[in-house]
């Protein structure tokens, strides 16, 4: 039985209809299948815990945008294969996942079964899927919380971006590096990619691979105000790491740290309160329907 978590309210209500459509589609196969749509935050973990542990299950798929296949990862037992179905609106896991791809598209080996290996990140107790981290962008979040409400989409984010640069602020970071490399500098931001994108299509990492057995670490350092609109542009054209005064790049398995004055860290775009961070890379630790 392939049990799928959908989450109705995604990408403005085109969470509902993709569930449609996929319920098209598997009742022409045949296949043997339950949807379980989540009625409040955080219920897609409570859900994945109990489906992933039936003893039929043959499969867990979240349907939903980058915040839905993060509850589903972090309730799912990892002996279980996860899939995902996009209807979201940001969508930036499957931008380096299963980019361009049709809902029919993104069935077919969940249909087939066919799996692959993949890695994930583990922040403290929780797991991330595609892009955690800290500073700027969380302030970018905050605001975009309050703009979404009337701009859609990605326009969101970018409007968050640009009105948060107005109001900078760098924060102290201090962090090691795989228990070698110690940092201890104000900053603008942390992240910490296992995926490519984060923020509805922004090019945090082009070099990120899901199953590579590393993620990488961006940190932008404290720069003059000046030089923030040309670094900003770069950031947008994937091309962050010409900037090499002011930005460092890691590849590496784990990173401790904190930052000050504190802020929230945010994981596949959710935002958490987290005083001090243990970051791994978990080495193709998870199972996931893919071509």
């Amino acid at each position: 039985m392939l049990y799928f978590i959908v989450n109705a309210l995604s990408g403005k209500g085109k969470g509902a209809e993709t569930a449609e459509n996929i319920k098209t589609i598997l009742e022409e196969k045949g296949v043997d299948f339950q949807m379980h749509f989540t009625s409040a935050p955080l219920h897609a973990i409570t859900l994945a815990k109990e489906l992933s542990q039936k003893s039929d299950c043959e499969g867990v798929v979240a349907v939903g945008g980058d915040g839905t296949f993060s509850e589903v990862l972090n309730g799912i037992e990892l002996n279980v294969p996860l899939g995902v179905v996009s209807s979201g609106s940001g969508n930036d896991f499957m931008r380096t996942f299963a980019p361009n791809k049709t809902v029919a598209e993104q069935l077919q080996p969940i249909i087939e079964n066919k799996t692959k290996r993949i890695d994930y990140i583990q922040v403290n107790d929780m797991r991330c899927l595609n892009v955690s981290g800290t500073g700027f962008d969380v302030d970018i979040l905050l605001r975009e919380r309050k703009l979404r409400k009337v701009i859609s989409g990605s326009l969101s984010y970018y409007a968050s971006l640009i009105i948060t640069l107005f109001t900078l602020k760098f924060r102290r970071f201090r962090l090691k590096i795989d228990d070698s490399i110690s940092i201890d500098e104000p900053c603008l931001i942390v992240a910490l990619a296992n995926g490519r994108y984060f923020g509805g299509g922004m090019p945090v990492s082009l070099d990120s691979e899901i199953d590579d057995g590393f993620m990488d670490l961006l940190l932008v350092k404290k720069l003059p105000f000046y030089r923030i609109p040309d670094v900003l542009l770069r950031f947008l054209q994937g091309k962050i790491k010409t900037v090499k005064k002011y930005v460092d790049i890691y590849r590496c398995r784990k990173v401790e740290g904190s930052v000050n004055p504190l802020v929230e860290f945010q994981l596949d775009g959710e935002l958490h309160s987290i005083p001090s961070f243990r970051v791994e890379l978990k080495d193709s630790a998870i199972s996931v329907f893919a071509e």
